[in-house]
């Protein structure tokens, strides 16, 4: 006879005056309910099922949740390493500070304040939110890509295995390295790119079409002969070769 696991759903509760300790660890094999109502402060957090995590204040070294997870903190969120073995909601109201991130499934991550996601990897589809600044060293984002930053963005790199949107025209980005496998849509106020390879179509627009539109002149010699920083349309007038360098130019840009 074989004998099957049973795995248990847990919900643990703190009060204020108890909260989880600075070297504290939680395992639960199946799901969890972790609701607090102040300040979560733990070295280790081991969910094996599905996670409801709900906290004022988060400040954990190590997260890792197997199963599907949902994250909403009111306030700041702090995490060393988060590593979700399934889809993930990540729901702060304040600033979110982690130094790397891992999604195997898709992510949704909004957060209110400045987010700071040194290494990110999401290996679905990514839905990012950011109302402040955004900074990143390096973003794997393997599925479709939405990135929606109030703010400024900033990134070392940024690799996209399918397409990817970069949108608020409220947003100055700057990018040394952007990859993207599909196709590129930049609906920003600026977009400063060191190295751009894009396997599809680039459609920048905005505030970009004016910057694009001086790169363009500068480079090749061709004038302006039209440029709309609503619709982001961009015309330049020269010989073959001029509009050749013109073109060039701003690929490598965007």
């Amino acid at each position: 006879m074989v004998s099957t696991p049973l795995l248990f759903k847990v919900q643990v509760r703190f009060s204020p005056q108890v909260p989880l300790a600075t070297s504290s660890a939680l395992a639960v094999t199946g799901n969890a309910i972790v609701d607090v109502e102040e300040t979560i402060t733990a070295k280790t957090i081991e969910i094996g099922g599905t996670a409801d995590i709900d906290a004022t204040d988060a400040t954990v070294t190590t997260l890792t949740v197997d199963g599907v997870a949902d994250v909403a903190i009111t306030n700041d969120l702090t995490v060393t390493t988060a590593t979700f073995g399934a889809d993930a909601t990540v729901d702060v109201d304040g600033n979110a500070n982690v130094e790397a991130m891992t999604v195997a499934g898709n992510a949704i991550i909004d957060v209110a304040g400045n987010a700071k996601i040194d290494e990110l990897s999401v290996v679905g589809t990514s839905d990012i939110d950011v109302a402040g600044d955004f900074a990143t060293i390096t973003a794997i984002l393997t599925g479709y890509a939405d990135v929606n930053v109030t703010g400024t963005m900033t990134a070392t790199t940024v690799a996209a295995g399918n397409d990817l949107v970069l949108k608020n025209t409220t947003c100055d980005a700057t990018i040394n390295t952007l990859t993207v496998v599909g196709n590129l849509t930049a609906e920003l106020k600026s977009l400063d790119v060191t190295t751009a390879e894009v396997g599809g179509n680039a459609s920048v627009t905005a505030e970009t079409a004016i910057i694009a539109g001086d790169i363009a002149t500068k480079a090749s010699g061709a004038e302006l002969g039209f440029v709309d920083r609503f619709s982001g349309t961009l015309i330049v007038v020269g010989s073959v070769s001029q509009i050749e360098e013109a073109v060039d130019a701003v690929c490598t840009y965007v």
